[in-house]
């Protein structure tokens, strides 16, 4: 399947695939979009990243409820985040936003919830 993907793109006879990725792309600006919009007053500051589909969120704001490893702490919490502890980013957690509109809001809605869970 990998071949014939990798053979359609390259040869894109007939545009449908640079149709699928200007869709592709729209979507996933609209998904970067609502991440800034739901994180919003919660105290996590948001990366608004260029040319891809990962974004850095910085917990500093919220260090005194996630402590030193907030991927840790949201993956406790049902969130998987990348730490950015990783990456040396300490502080920091990567979210992939390239997914579905609802995996996305589940994502969120857990995150923000766990922001609320008393320490």
């Amino acid at each position: 399947f990998g071949l014939a993907a990798m053979y359609a793109a390259y040869t894109d006879v007939d545009g449908s695939v640079e149709a699928w990725r200007r869709r592709l792309v729209v979507y996933l600006r609209a998904n970067r979009d609502h991440i800034a919009k739901e994180l919003e007053g919660s105290g996590l500051v948001y990366t608004h990243p260029e040319a891809t589909y990962l974004t850095w969120i910085d917990t500093a704001g919220v260090a005194d409820r996630v402590g030193k490893s907030p991927g840790l702490f949201f993956e406790k919490r049902g969130v998987a985040f990348t730490d950015g502890a990783f990456f040396g980013g300490r502080g920091c957690v990567r979210l992939n936003f390239g997914c579905q509109r609802k995996t996305l809001d589940e994502g969120l809605r857990r995150t923000l919830r766990a922001l609320e869970e008393p320490g």
